[in-house]
């Protein structure tokens, strides 16, 4: 089925193939954990569920979500029964509302995370 791919390292978005398996989430992603952001209708995110934890990332903002999403997303749309589904929403408009953020810096000493702009040191 169709799935999009949300890549902030090339800053693009693009429909990928999903077989159902949610190994293949992770595959997409390049994350063995991953958790699910709602953006609406029948439509998730799934991201990197470790991805703050990391000491840089690749970032990305969804329209209507107030907090930065870490690395690549995958977007599914899913039935009344929770199954996997090809996402709703349609590429022109999934790129409508996504903002590429760059690299960022995650600060890990304080309680939280601080999220900087990314330098190379």
């Amino acid at each position: 089925m169709k799935a999009f791919l949300i890549n902030p390292i090339e800053q693009k978005i693009y429909e990928v193939d999903y077989s159902g398996d949610y190994k293949q989430i992770q595959m997409h992603i390049g994350a063995d954990l991953f958790t699910v952001v709602y953006i609406g209708n029948t439509d998730d995110i799934y991201v990197d569920d470790e991805g703050l934890l990391k000491e840089s990332n690749h970032m990305f903002k969804y329209k209507g979500i107030d907090s930065p999403l870490c690395g690549k997303g995958l977007v599914l749309g899913v039935d009344d029964e929770g199954n996997s589904t090809a996402p709703t929403i349609s590429l022109q408009e999934l790129r409508k509302n996504v903002t590429f953020m760059g690299r960022h810096n995650i600060d890990h000493t304080s309680h939280g995370f601080t999220v900087r702009a990314w330098t190379d040191a």
